[in-house]
């Protein structure tokens, strides 16, 4: 269930003692009337929240059993006359990588994501166009700021093989970028290769690290840049950290074992393999139907053995940070040690609630949003 609310100075009553209901700070959150009423503690101070119908909210409340996510309203997008996309994009190609990008995702409804599909927000534009790598043209969403820009952010979302965009209603990280900074800098989310369903061969993350390290050479010429990868995202821009000392890097739920270690962990946890159809990049080739644990090797051939300490490679990587959740397959006690080695102090944050590996549902997003805009806030004004 979704509520529509708004900021009220109107108080609450004392909590009662058996509401079940809880945030990700491990607030707790009951009804009063027309109002939603928090409890304060030492994460957050008291707040009452008045239910706003007919799009006159701020914010929305989000409801999954006992658990309640406060996050911005959708951002509203309304169609806008095109226009050439920002160097260094250009726009976006006809191959099979594109019309895929086009056909699979989307920001409102299906299709809205076609070539050169340009959107308006409350401070920025949203465009969909391409950028040039030496595997073709990489898909990308890419927002300019109405103002002056601080810099750019870069949202590497995880996979392999996944939508990149399921609508931004349940997109919840995606969604916070952009009603929080796409009016402070631009926000790219590129469509590495292997996000969408299209598979070019064996090894697939070697292609998707070439594009993301060209994407960094471009644009770290034009300003600062600040890396948010998620999960599969991190292991791809992970070689990226030491050539690029002056990025800032966010690994967020990263993908921190090994593709072959993580893949026995889901398994021993009792985590079910499922079969889905890939699209080959090269029109002449067949379609393939893969089993998801044996896709998700087959992307890393060649690396599945290599953990984030070792992509991040020897040294120290004092540009890097970490945010993970408890309980999450993909990062475990283990691999925390061997990264606190090679990166500052403080520079790993463990988040105060069990979210899994996610970062985009609700829950997920609201207890990953602190680390996120702390380090956008940091990374943009030390780099800018």
């Amino acid at each position: 269930m979704t509520t529509e609310v708004r900021a009220a100075a109107n108080g609450c009553g004392a909590p009662p003692d058996k509401t079940k209901l809880y945030d990700s700070d491990g607030g707790r959150w009951w009804p009063d009337g027309t109002l939603w009423c928090r409890a304060g503690d030492t994460a957050k101070p008291a707040q009452t929240w008045l239910h706003a119908t007919g799009g006159r909210g701020t914010h929305r409340l989000v409801f999954q059993g006992e658990q309640v996510s406060l996050l911005e309203k959708e951002v509203a997008l309304a169609p806008a006359s095109t226009q050439p996309p920002p160097p260094p994009f250009t726009r976006c190609g006809t191959d099979t990588r594109s019309r895929a990008f086009a056909a699979e995702n989307r920001l409102l409804h299906s299709g809205d994501l076609a070539c050169g599909q340009t959107f308006r927000g409350p401070d920025f534009t949203l465009t969909s166009a391409g950028f040039q790598a030496a595997s073709g043209t990489m898909p990308a969403l890419v927002t300019t700021p109405a103002g002056s820009s601080a810099g750019t952010i870069v949202y590497l979302l995880g996979g392999p093989y996944e939508n990149l965009l399921a609508g931004l209603a349940t997109r919840a990280t995606t969604n916070h970028l952009l009603a929080r900074w796409a009016g402070r800098a631009a926000v790219v989310v590129p469509a590495y290769l292997g996000i969408d369903r299209v598979r070019q061969g064996g090894g697939d993350a070697a292609s998707a690290r070439a594009e993301v390290e060209a994407l960094l050479k471009a644009l770290e010429r034009r300003g600062p840049v600040c890396v948010i990868g998620f999960s599969m995202g991190a292991a791809v821009a992970a070689p990226s950290a030491a050539r690029h000392p002056h990025v800032g890097f966010l690994m967020a739920a990263p993908l921190a074992a090994a593709p072959a270690t993580f893949v026995a962990r889901v398994r021993a946890k009792g985590g079910a393999a499922r079969y889905f159809a890939l699209t080959p990049a090269n029109p002449s080739d067949r379609a393939v139907t893969m089993e998801s644990d044996k896709a998700f090797l087959d992307y890393f051939a060649g690396s599945e053995s290599l953990d984030l300490a070792a992509l991040l490679g020897p040294g120290r990587h004092p540009n890097v940070r970490v945010a993970y959740a408890a309980g999450d397959l993909a990062v475990t006690g283990k691999d925390l040690a061997a990264l606190a080695q090679m990166l500052p102090t403080n520079a790993i944050r463990g988040l105060p609630a069990a979210v899994g590996h996610s970062i985009e549902a609700p829950f997920a997003a609201s207890a990953y949003r602190p680390p996120i805009d702390r380090f956008l806030a940091d990374c943009l004004h030390a780099r800018g």
